[in-house]
């Protein structure tokens, strides 16, 4: 019963690393078609040559035009609560004025 448990679980394990081995030569395949040459149309190779790098490039320019909002961003924070502030300043004074026309009104 042993012998039998004991290759039951070597045919296990190998049916294991035999599937484990296809899918990953399957993910090497896609992932080397993503990042090969792309087949010239015109009898012309792309200034890029893989998908890769094109979005290598894609992602690097979106990084420089992104970077210019983080400094951006604070400075429109801070007027923002410096408006904030005004705001609850504007509100405190027509609460008392609103206050102080009532008491006219009920005197």
């Amino acid at each position: 019963m042993t012998t039998f448990l004991a290759l039951l679980t070597l045919l296990l394990f190998a049916l294991f690393a035999g599937v484990l081995v296809y899918f990953l030569t399957r993910i090497a395949q896609t992932l080397e078609a993503i990042g090969s040459r792309e087949p010239s149309t015109i009898g012309r190779r792309s200034a890029y040559p893989s998908y890769l790098a094109r979005i290598a490039l894609g992602v690097t320019a979106i990084e420089k035009e992104v970077s210019a909002l983080g400094p951006q961003a604070t400075r429109l924070n801070e007027g923002l609560g410096g408006l904030a502030g005004g705001l609850e300043a504007l509100k405190d004074s027509v609460v008392g004025t609103l206050k102080a026309v009532e008491k006219q009104g009920g005197a």
